[in-house]
């Protein structure tokens, strides 16, 4: 609270918050928001409009917001990936310095005044739900994401796509409507209970 000040302030200590992940699921360089604000949106479509290849997950998961730019009126998180955990990528650790540097711009620009191209919307990924992995009845997982599956982050997954393979070499295919899947097999996530989350597409107005 002293840096960044209580959450929820009227006078927060700092007015946007960026949080710099990496992630073991293949994610390439997205963001997540989950403390969504106008500002917040204007800067995501500038982001986008300089490195198109970025991709946005929208997080509707908790009533509590546990994310750290939470703490702040404005901001989002980071995920960069495939890293191992430990691990350096070089490759990676660019992508995100030039995204953090043309954010800083595009604050300056707002701070300025100047007028900025951000296009009408920006395509971003509604969370839906979380997928666990199969289990047995002591909770056990018994199976893992079919390789078909595993690096398809923010790709469609339809009825019948194959999903796990269990430990007994049978596939376990998907039974419902079309989504897109991302933090695919994510290794922090074995002990929260989900291999990956499912998310539908949609296009948001920028105002």
């Amino acid at each position: 609270n002293s840096e960044l000040g209580k959450k929820g302030s009227d006078t927060p200590n700092v007015e946007f918050l960026v949080d710099l992940h990496t992630t073991t699921a293949n994610m390439g360089l997205s963001i997540v928001v989950s403390n969504p604000s106008r500002i917040t949106w204007r800067a995501i479509a500038y982001l986008c409009k300089m490195q198109p290849a970025l991709k946005v997950y929208r997080w509707q998961g908790d009533i509590e917001n546990a994310f750290v730019d939470s703490m702040s009126p404005h901001g989002f998180a980071i995920e960069v990936g495939a890293v191992p955990q430990g691990v350096l990528r070089a490759d990676l650790f660019l992508q995100t310095e030039e995204l953090i540097y043309h954010l800083l711009d595009y604050v300056e620009k707002e701070n300025l005044g100047e007028a900025l191209d951000l296009g009408d919307e920006v395509e971003v990924y509604d969370h839906e739900t979380l997928v666990d992995y199969p289990r047995n009845e002591e909770g056990d997982i018994v199976g893992m994401v079919h390789h078909e599956r595993q690096d398809k982050d923010f790709t469609l997954i339809k009825q019948g796509d194959p999903l796990f393979l269990t430990l007994e070499n049978e596939t376990i295919v998907y039974e419902g409507e079309p989504k897109y899947t991302l933090f695919i097999n994510e290794a922090a996530y074995y002990e929260k209970g989900f291999a990956m989350t499912l998310a539908e597409k949609k296009s948001l107005k920028i105002s």
